[in-house]
């Protein structure tokens, strides 16, 4: 619901700030599946990472500026920023640990 306005989301209190949990968990899977999406080549992780980074905020000034009732906030895109940073982080740690998996297995 990044077009919704603000009156109409959902409010959810699990717990404080769950929403910038949710957005980490959105970003870690974006960056995820773009990069499954280019099989296991490392050479446009960053690119993705930094889609995610631009994509989050992105998102924050279209709130601004085009959703009534919705505004900038900062802290929605470091999650976003968090969540791809995770993705980016994991996806290395994965695409290492099958090269050496690989690797040992020849």
């Amino acid at each position: 619901g990044c077009s919704l306005p603000g009156r109409e989301l959902p409010q959810v209190s699990l717990f404080d700030h769950v929403d910038k949990v949710v957005h980490a968990l959105f970003f870690f899977l974006f960056f995820i599946l773009w990069s499954l999406s280019f099989g296991k080549k490392e050479k446009y992780s960053l690119t993705i990472f930094f889609t995610c980074v631009l994509y989050g905020f992105g998102l924050e000034w279209y709130q601004l500026l085009f959703v009534q009732g919705r505004s900038f906030d900062v802290w929605d895109a470091v999650a976003d920023t968090v969540g791809g940073a995770l993705g980016y982080t994991l996806w290395h740690w994965f695409v290492e640990y099958e090269g050496k998996k690989r690797a040992g297995s020849d």
